[in-house]
Formats: structure tokens, sequence, C-alpha cells
């Protein structure tokens, strides 16, 4: 958990065992720990446990789709990205025109 040049922390009691933290972690400081014996998967957590990892799983797909559906929906968001879409466009036609003149210009020279 944490955020952009801030110093993030891998709260064990929320942990799933998924591994994602280790290729990431800029120290190598984390060390996976077998808690459970032989079991794997959710037959190693408590019922408890698996239901709060899945609600918080749930809720997270939840926030990420509100938030993929705004940037798709904003209108504020629309408009910048066709303006930005409309200002490339706008740099292709004027270069293509540069070069259409200048490539005229060396065929009346020949």
């Amino acid at each position: 958990m944490g955020s952009n040049k801030r110093m993030h922390t891998v709260i064990e009691k929320y942990c799933t065992g998924c591994a994602l933290c280790l290729p990431v972690c800029p120290v190598d400081c984390i060390a996976m720990e077998n808690v459970s014996g032989h079991a794997t998967g959710w037959s190693a957590w408590p019922e408890a446990l698996a239901l709060q990892a899945r609600s918080r799983y749930t809720a997270k797909q939840r926030r990420v789709q509100r938030a993929t559906h705004a940037q798709l929906t904003d209108p504020a968001v629309l408009e910048r990205k066709r303006s930005i879409i409309e200002a490339a466009l706008a740099r292709a036609k004027a270069r293509k025109t540069v070069l259409e003149a200048s490539s005229n210009s060396a065929v009346k020279s020949s």
C-alpha cells in the first residue's frame, strides 16, 4: 500500500499471498512466508478472511470500473481528447501541405 515516491507497506492482515509486491519492491526486502503449512489457495484461509478478501476484491473491481466509466463518459475528458486529436490532425494536414508544396516547387524548378 502506498503512492508514487512514498514508502510502500505490505499490510500483513490483508495480504492475499498473490506475490505481486515481490517484483516491484525496489529494495528487495519482502519475503514470503508459508503460514498455512501444506494448504494452498482459498483452503489455506479461514472462512472469515476469505470472505473479507473477496469483498475487498469486489470493491476494488467496482472502483476500477467506475473510474474507467467516468473517463469514458465525462464530457470534459471527452472534449479534451477531441481537441488533442483535432490538433494532431491539423498538424499532420499542415505538414502534408508543406511537403506537397516543397515537392511541387522541386518539380517546377527541374
